[in-house]
Formats: C-alpha cells, structure tokens, sequence
C-alpha cells in the first residue's frame, strides 16, 4: 500500500524485494556469498499488478542487455 512505501521511503529504503528476502536468508543460514541484480517494474499502489504485467517484458530485456553488457551472461 501508498502508506508503506511512504515509510520505507522516510527509512531509505527505495525498494522491497521480498522474493530475494527469502533467498538472502537461505544464503546467510549456509554462509554462501550473494547478490542481486534488478530492475523495477511497479510501485506499490492499486495498480501495481496491472503495472507490473505492462512492464514485465521491457524489464527482462533491459536485464538481459545488462547482464550480456557486463558479461554476466551470453
């Protein structure tokens, strides 16, 4: 909702992943070193499913040319 991206903007927090939450946690359980690479497709707001569907492809090709930019991936 409108009112918690308000907060975690008043705390510095630009963006939420909870996703990734999860796998940071397995990866400090089993000491293994990670990192994460994204790009935003929505705000938290009534629309953020409907924006985060418009925007899905445009995101994944703006990732892929990074990775393949960094030589991340081929």
């Amino acid at each position: 909702n409108e009112d918690l991206c308000k907060n975690f903007n008043e705390y510095g927090v630009g963006a939420e992943n909870m996703e990734f939450f999860s796998i940071l946690q397995v990866a400090k359980e089993f000491e293994i070193p990670v990192a994460g690479i994204f790009v935003i497709t929505n705000y938290t707001n009534e629309s953020a499913h409907e924006d985060f569907i418009k925007n899905h492809k445009v995101a994944m090709e703006k990732l892929t040319t990074y990775l393949v930019e960094k030589n991340i991936i081929k």
